[in-house]
């Protein structure tokens, strides 16, 4: 399987901006998390496969780095690509 870079896009909550107008920390883990779901579905691990398998991905391993800023304003867009793959394992950076 080749594998290419994925691109996830959402929109953030009200909920999810703290007093400052920016994103609240947690939130970051959860559009990572959502992503992830997004890129299963992508490579074909997804809801039918899961249920005919008893089958998926879980993140055994996550580093988040607060680099700037997240406005409630802006557009969220992560971008995984596969570091590495194996029968078991996917590393994404």
């Amino acid at each position: 399987m080749t594998w290419r870079p994925t691109d996830y896009r959402c929109d953030l909550a009200p909920q999810w901006i703290d007093y400052n107008g920016h994103l609240r920390d947690a939130y970051y883990t959860l559009i990572f998390s959502q992503a992830i779901d997004a890129l299963m579905d992508e490579v074909g691990v997804d809801q039918p496969y899961r249920a005919a398998t008893a089958c998926t991905l879980f993140t055994l391993e996550l580093h988040v780095h607060y680099l700037n800023e997240i406005k409630a304003s802006d557009m969220i867009s992560v971008r995984s690509r596969a570091l590495g793959v194996d029968a078991k394992r996917i590393h994404l950076g």
